[in-house]
């Protein structure tokens, strides 16, 4: 568990590691069942450990592609109120919704209760869509935060040879990360993150926020240093439960009800 992740954050800071990746420069390289997890130079505590996996098939990555690509394809400008994004929620292209519902239970919740040492029940997803920076004109970069979940996911759709700059750059990171097409950044989103600038071309990624929905002193090591107190949507004590219309919550929650469904459902949760 959380004793073991120590353990290799102190190792990773040793003398020498014959696992480190070259292409995630500035970071230590330690192969996991996934892929690799990820320790920049800066990282002191475990929740700082960033996750690197395969995840879209050729064929998922290349259909998503034309959807967003195509002329008059429509994007959002003005859904999140302090960091906006060029964005598309994903449940706004039904195929990729389905798609996704299938990744976060086989795939992207078991990893981040694997690198975290979390119970994936726990887990339920705030948000996911779909980002596009612009080298030319539009959105090119978002400024340092954190995120409104306990973990995030991003997703890189495009080949990173299309575009020049970009990337996620930590707090504790000396470099941007960039992975990839196809594979999975795994991450605490309060750690303190930002979207490099793109200065030529266009960065194409796919976002998630994903809920810890348990005991305050589960969640609190995650929340850190951040100022204020633990946010309360995010504790088991929470009336505020995100996004039911998504079919990975939908399921969770039916699992978790015995298979109640409608109104009983409702009156359960």
């Amino acid at each position: 568990g959380r004793r073991l992740l120590l353990l290799l954050l102190s190792a990773a800071h040793g003398r020498a590691s014959s696992t480190a990746a070259p292409r995630f420069a500035g970071y230590r390289s330690i192969a996991s069942p996934d892929g690799h997890m990820l320790i920049s130079k800066g990282a002191r505590d475990w929740t700082q450990l960033v996750g690197v996996r395969p995840l879209l098939s050729e064929s998922t990555r290349r259909r998503l592609l034309g959807d967003i690509t195509r002329p008059g394809f429509e994007w959002t400008v003005d859904r999140h109120a302090n960091f906006p994004t060029t964005d598309v929620e994903v449940h706004a292209l039904p195929w990729l919704d389905a798609e996704m519902a299938a990744l976060l239970e086989a795939e992207i919740l078991p990893s981040i209760e694997r690198l975290f040492a979390t119970d994936q029940r726990r887990l339920f997803v705030r948000d996911q869509f779909v980002v596009k920076y612009s080298g030319g004109g539009g959105q090119a970069s978002l400024g340092s935060h954190f995120d409104e979940s306990c973990f995030s996911f991003v997703i890189q759709l495009n080949d990173p040879g299309e575009f020049t700059g970009g990337g996620t750059l930590f707090a504790h990171a000396t470099e941007a990360l960039s992975v990839p097409q196809g594979h999975c950044l795994l991450f605490c989103g309060y750690q303190h993150h930002e979207g490099v600038a793109v200065t030529e071309g266009c960065r194409y990624i796919l976002t998630g926020f994903v809920d810890l929905r348990d005991e305050d002193e589960k969640v609190r090591p995650f929340y850190g240093t951040l100022p204020g107190e633990l946010p309360r949507p995010h504790g088991a004590g929470s009336h505020d439960f995100p996004s039911p219309h998504l079919p990975t919550n939908l399921a969770r929650l039916q699992r978790a009800y015995g298979g109640a469904a409608g109104t009983e459902l409702l009156e359960a949760i």
